[in-house]
């Protein structure tokens, strides 16, 4: 294996073994939940650069839509009187990403995850005056005005066609900025939605949209790299 390869896998294994002691140091399942959203939460900030990541919390946009309760928030700076508490609500404009955290993706789970994207995707982050950024018209509706939403998941017991399916039947008749933009499984496999293809990162043959299997790249490399390309820097 090359050095890259190494790397994620060896990143891989690090989570897992969080995830497995986490596990067995507690039986509350409500406890349990929340230190694997804790582990997910050092992942980022150690491998995005963000140094502010909140804990189930709520995001509000302008207009006073409300997002449900959702497991990993990653900061900007343009979030204000953030205290590191859980459960604070957040303002749209100060998120950059949300991450919905499973011990284990089943059917049921991936479609309440699917629930807590439509709730997100449903917010609105107008610019601000004066304010830049730079995006493909492709990506700039889905990851501009809207948050990018990603599922993250340790195990799972859905194959990844299962899973693209059943994105693909929910979201028929959903524009592209109101789906959810990835499903990442620890280790195993990556879906990630490229909508019309057309934006900067590319799956799947010529003509593909929508839904797409990632394939050749670590589940944990290609999450961070959709993190890199889908986050947009407003200045």
């Amino acid at each position: 294996m090359g050095v890259l390869e190494n790397y994620w896998n060896d990143s891989a294994q690090e989570l897992r073994k969080s995830f497995e002691k986490k596990r067995r140091a507690h039986r509350d399942s409500a406890v349990k939940g929340s230190a694997n959203e804790a582990i997910l939460a050092d992942f980022l900030r150690e491998n995005t650069g963000a140094t502010r990541v909140a804990l189930n919390s709520e995001v509000i946009d302008a207009d006073g839509r409300r997002s449900d309760e959702v497991d990993v928030v990653v900061l900007n700076e343009n979030q204000p009187l953030w205290t590191g508490d859980p459960g604070q609500l957040l303002i749209a404009e100060g998120v950059d990403a949300v991450y919905q955290v499973k011990a284990l993706l089943t059917v049921a789970e991936l479609r309440r995850a699917i629930k807590n994207g439509r709730s997100v995707k449903q917010l609105l982050r107008p610019l601000g005056v004066g304010s830049l950024v730079s995006a493909t018209d492709s990506d700039g509706p889905r990851f501009i005005d809207h948050i990018p939403f990603f599922v993250f998941a340790y195990e799972s017991k859905v194959p990844p066609e299962k899973a693209i399916e059943i994105l693909t039947d929910e979201f028929e008749d959903s524009p592209w900025e109101a789906q959810p933009d990835g499903v990442f499984i620890l280790g195993s496999w990556s879906v990630v939605n490229v909508g019309d293809n057309n934006g900067m990162l590319k799956i799947g043959p010529s003509g593909s949209s929508g839904f797409n299997k990632a394939k050749g790249v670590p589940a944990l490399a290609m999450m961070l790299w959709c993190h890199h390309l889908f986050v947009h820097r407003v200045v």
